[in-house]
């Protein structure tokens, strides 16, 4: 300990503490010169308050350890698959081949229309015919022009939307009246029964009660692939 010199005015003791500690040590020397406490026993004071405050604490964190989780964060976004199914689709594989188109056409074969109401979809013999979007299927049937055929009712955006998929192969339709289908879903079979020149799908759309080019309205209708 620091023992004050006869004669000598009190000194405050200055040492290289923490901010607090050297606070105390300053109160302690100004309250000296008018208290009988001695310098010894202000300085005492002033070490056990410094030796009482904890020491800083500093923790580190291994680079493996960040690494580590790092990779696993990784490996863990690149396993999500992210899947978008468009609410609006092609009633067969989208790029086959289009025929005739909407509207006037001439005389293409005997009993066939001059004015054609949909557009003729060439993906081949038995390939799938699928709903093209979400809907209640209102017919399965078949009749003389159009041979077996299935028709859907959808609701749009709060529109009303009919498509009709006709020249399939009799039997192939798994659906029924009334029954709820999914966009995607297979409705029946490509053939060729009815009134037809070769193998094909006959695909109509009404929009609001009347017929609208099936070919137009999909292109304007399906959604980009956000993924993408």
């Amino acid at each position: 300990m620091l023992q004050p010199r006869p004669g000598a005015s009190p000194r405050a003791h200055f040492s290289r503490k923490p901010a607090t500690a050297l606070l105390a040590s300053l109160l302690a020397a100004s309250f000296w010169a008018g208290h009988p406490m001695t310098a010894e026993a202000a300085e005492v004071a002033v070490e056990i308050e410094a030796a009482e405050a904890p020491p800083p604490q500093t923790y580190e964190v291994p680079v493996t350890a960040i690494a580590a989780s790092t990779a696993m964060l990784t490996a863990e976004r690149d396993s999500v698959e992210i899947t978008w199914r468009s609410p609006i689709q092609w009633p067969v594989a989208e790029g086959s081949p289009i025929g005739n188109g909407f509207g006037y056409r001439g005389n293409v074969c005997a009993g066939c229309s001059t004015y054609h109401l949909g557009v003729d979809l060439f993906p081949g013999y038995g390939a799938p015919a699928m709903a093209m979007a979400d809907g209640v299927v209102t017919a399965v049937s078949s009749n003389g022009g159009w041979g077996s055929y299935v028709a859907i009712e959808h609701d749009i955006n709060g529109q009303r939307v009919n498509s009709l998929y006709a020249h399939l192969i009799p039997g192939s339709a798994p659906v029924v009246p009334g029954q709820f289908v999914e966009v995607g879903q297979t409705i029946g079979q490509v053939g060729n029964s009815g009134t037809t020149t070769a193998t094909h799908l006959h695909f109509e759309l009404t929009v609001g009660g009347g017929h609208v080019d099936p070919v137009w309205w999909l292109r304007t209708n399906i959604p980009a692939d956000p993924t993408l």
